[in-house]
C-alpha cells in the first residue's frame, strides 16, 4: 500500500473522445444472445466465486467509412450468433461511432478494457495509424502476457509484411509508443476474409481456450477485493451506490452473483468503473461519506488504498507485466518528479488486483556500475542480513542473481550498455529507469521499453494532491 506517511515524509522535504451508439445491433448495452425460439439457451461462464456472467469480448477498430463500419456490423453479428449456435454466452463490447476531441474515450472505453475477458483488433492501414488503436492493443497484448487466460486475437486485413513494417514506425504524437510493444508477430492472428469467416475464427478460438473456465477481469477482480468491505453498509445503502455510478450496470446488465451477494459486487464493480473513468479519489470519498456512518472509517481507507493505483492510466503501467525470457520484467523508463510515489503506484497498477512484486530504489550513482552494484549490496545486506551475522559480498551476489519478481528503479541516466552489464550480473531483476519532465529519457532499445503514454508533472501533482487530500479527511474523520 502507498502509506500516507511516506507522501508526506517526502512533501515536508520539499485524446480523442470514442462514442458507444445506443442505436445499433451490437454495442455494450446490447444483451441479445442470437437464441432462436425453441433452443436451449447459451451457458454464461460460472467463475469460482459464484459470479454468472457472459464472455466479455472488446473489438478495437478505426472504421471510419460507410464500408468498415458495414464491417464491423457483421463482424460483430456473426460472433454472436457463432457463439450462441455454441451455446456460449458472448456479449460484444464496441464502440460504433469514432468522434475525436473530449474525454469520452476514457470514460468507456477504459472500462471496458478493464472489464472485458478477451479482445479482437481489426488491423489495416487506418487502425496501424491510430494511437488509440495501439493504445488498446497494448492493453490487450499485455494482459494476455501476464494472464495465458485472457483471449487476445489481432485480425489483420494486411500482409505480414506490413505488420512487420509497423513495428518500426511510430505515431506522429511522438510519445514513443510503438507497436513493436505488441508484438503482433509473436501473436497467432487471423488474415482476415469475409466476416462470417473471421467470426468463426474468434469463436473457435474462445472455446480452444476454454472461455468457460475463464479467470476474473482485472475489474472483477478489485470488485470482489472490494465487495467484503461494502457489504456491512446494507443492501439499500449499496443498491443506492450502485444506482449513483449506474453506468457500469448497462455494461453488465445479465451478470448475477451466486447466494444473493450481488449489491455489494455491483456497488464495488460501479466504484472500479468510477474510478476508471476519471473520478478521483476525493470524489470516491465523498460518494461513501454520503451515506452517512454506513462505511466505517477504516474500510474507507482500505477502499481508497484499493482504487489509488487506478489514478495511472493502464498504458502507462502495463509494460511493467512484460516478462523476461530469463526471468522478471522488461526493463521500462518512467517519467517522475516524485519516484517514491509514482514508481509504487505503477506498479501497483501494473499487477492490480495481485500481489505487485516486491520494489525499491537505489541512490544515485551516475550510471557507474560498480556503484550500482554497491547499492544493490548495500540495499541487500540491509533487507537480508540475519541478526548478528551480516552476510559477504559473495553471498549478497548469489541472492541478487537468484531474486525473482524484483523491481529495482534508480536515477537516470544510464547508458544501454550499463544496464546490459546490470542484466547479465543480475538477469532476474528488473530494472526501471526514472527520470524528470525536463531530462532526456533513455533511447528506445531492445533491453530498455518506454512505457506510454507517461505522466506529465502537473498529471503527477494532481495524483499526489488528490491521494493527499483524502488521507488528511480520513485523518481528520479518525480523529
Amino acid at each position: 500500500m502507498l502509506g500516507a506517511f511516506d507522501r508526506r515524509r517526502e512533501r515536508d522535504r520539499g485524446a480523442g473522445r470514442r462514442a458507444v451508439s445506443d442505436k445499433q445491433d451490437d454495442d455494450v448495452t446490447s444483451s441479445d444472445s442470437g437464441t432462436r425460439a425453441g433452443e436451449r439457451p447459451p451457458v454464461p461462464l460460472r467463475l469460482a466465486t459464484g459470479w454468472f456472467m457472459d464472455f466479455r469480448l472488446f473489438v478495437s477498430h478505426r472504421s471510419h467509412t460507410p464500408e468498415a463500419c458495414e464491417r464491423l456490423r457483421l463482424i460483430c453479428h456473426h460472433v454472436k450468433a457463432r457463439a450462441a449456435a455454441e451455446q456460449l454466452r458472448v456479449r460484444v463490447l464496441v464502440d460504433h461511432e469514432q468522434i475525436e476531441g473530449g474525454d469520452e474515450w476514457r470514460r468507456r472505453i477504459a472500462f471496458l478494457l478493464h472489464v472485458c475477458h478477451g479482445g479482437v483488433v481489426l488491423l489495416d492501414e487506418d487502425a496501424l495509424a491510430s494511437r488509440w488503436v495501439l493504445a488498446e492493443a497494448t492493453v490487450m497484448s499485455l494482459r494476455t502476457a501476464a494472464d495465458p487466460g485472457f483471449v487476445f486475437l489481432p485480425v489483420s486485413y494486411l500482409p505480414e509484411s506490413a505488420l512487420r513494417d509497423a513495428a518500426q514506425k511510430r505515431p506522429p504524437d511522438h510519445t514513443g509508443a510503438s507497436w513493436e510493444v505488441v508484438d503482433l508477430l509473436s501473436v497467432q492472428y487471423v488474415q482476415a476474409s469475409a466476416p462470417a469467416d473471421v467470426a468463426a475464427h474468434v469463436v473457435s478460438s474462445l472455446q480452444a481456450r476454454g472461455v468457460a473456465q475463464r479467470t476474473h477481469s482485472p475489474a472483477d477482480r478489485l470488485a470482489d477485493q472490494l465487495a467484503p468491505k461494502l457489504r456491512d453498509a446494507g443492501p439499500q445503502a449499496l443498491q443506492e451506490l450502485a444506482d449513483r455510478l449506474g453506468e457500469a450496470r448497462s455494461y453488465l446488465t445479465a451478470d448475477t452473483r451466486a447466494g444473493g451477494a450481488g449489491a455489494a459486487a455491483q456497488a464495488a464493480l460501479a466504484m472500479v468503473q468510477h474510478r476508471v473513468a476519471g473520478g478521483d479519489l476525493t470524489s470516491t470519498l465523498e460518494l461513501m461519506d454520503g451515506f452517512g456512518t454506513a462505511f466505517p472509517s477504516g474500510a474507507r481507507r482500505e477502499i481508497v488504498e484499493e482504487l489509488a493505483p487506478l489514478s495511472v492510466q493502464t498504458a502507462a503501467a502495463a509494460l511493467l507485466t512484460r516478462r523476461r525470457p530469463a526471468g522478471g520484467y522488461a526493463h521500462t523508463s518512467l517519467r517522475s518528479e516524485e519516484p517514491s510515489f509514482t514508481v509504487p503506484l505503477h506498479i501497483r497498477r501494473a499487477h492490480l488486483a495481485r500481489v505487485p512484486p516486491r520494489h525499491f530504489a537505489i541512490e544515485n550513482t551516475h550510471g557507474v556500475v560498480d556503484e550500482l552494484r554497491e547499492s544493490l549490496r548495500s540495499e541487500f545486506r540491509q533487507r537480508l542480513a540475519p541478526r548478528g551475522r551480516p552476510l559477504t559480498d559473495e553471498q549478497l551476489e548469489v541472492r541478487l542473481r537468484e531474486s525473482a519478481d524484483l523491481y529495482v528503479w534508480m536515477p537516470g541516466p544510464v547508458q544501454r550498455t550499463v544496464l546490459k552489464e546490470l542484466e547479465r550480473a543480475y538477469p532476474r531483476i528488473s530494472f526501471i529507469v526514472h527520470h524528470c519532465e525536463g531530462s532526456q529519457p533513455p533511447a528506445p532499445s531492445p533491453e530498455l521499453l518506454p512505457l506510454t503514454p507517461v505522466l506529465t508533472r502537473v498529471e503527477e501533482e494532481a495524483i499526489r494532491d488528490d491521494y493527499d487530500l483524502v488521507m488528511d479527511l480520513l485523518e481528520d474523520a479518525g480523529r
